[in-house]
């Protein structure tokens, strides 16, 4: 399951790709607000976990241009065109309250949120259980993504 990790905080990016690989994920991180929808296009994640508050354009301004972008395509484009690429589950991620962040997710159009963690390791499993609460099924860790987080620190 390839998951597009959006924000503005280099380490926590790093450390958040440790946490999303050791589980299973495949991560594909950008640091910027710019080229978010390219991104998208080009990567064609399952997920885009996206930062609110970043510097050029808050997550939620992104995820908002992102669905009206999809929206467009899949009226526009063949069933058979639209099968190829999974649409994309939007998820904000900030350390707002729960109440800010379930209103901007309301408003535009991401399926949930997750709030920041002190530890930022835990991402992997709030990830997991976001989607387990949805019903679908989380990746499984795998041998090779076990062998490729042993030497990180989470």
């Amino acid at each position: 399951m390839k998951v597009l990790l959006v924000d503005d905080n280099e380490i926590y990016l790093e450390v958040s790709e440790a946490a999303l690989s050791s589980l299973g994920f495949q991560v594909v991180k950008s640091g910027s607000a710019l080229g978010f929808t390219a991104a998208l296009a080009e990567t064609k994640p399952h997920i885009a976990l996206v930062d609110v508050l970043m510097p050029a354009i808050n997550g939620n301004h992104l995820v908002e241009i992102a669905r009206r972008r999809q929206k467009r395509r899949t009226a526009t484009s063949s069933s058979a065109q639209s099968a190829d690429a999974p649409e994309c589950l939007f998820i904000l991620h900030s350390n707002l309250p729960e109440a800010d962040l379930q209103m901007l997710a309301d408003r535009c159009g991401a399926q949930g949120y997750i709030r920041k963690s002190s530890r930022p390791g835990t991402l992997g499993q709030q990830l997991c259980d976001f989607l387990r609460q949805r019903g679908v099924t989380p990746p499984r860790p795998t041998d090779a993504s076990l062998a490729s987080s042993a030497g990180r620190i989470p």
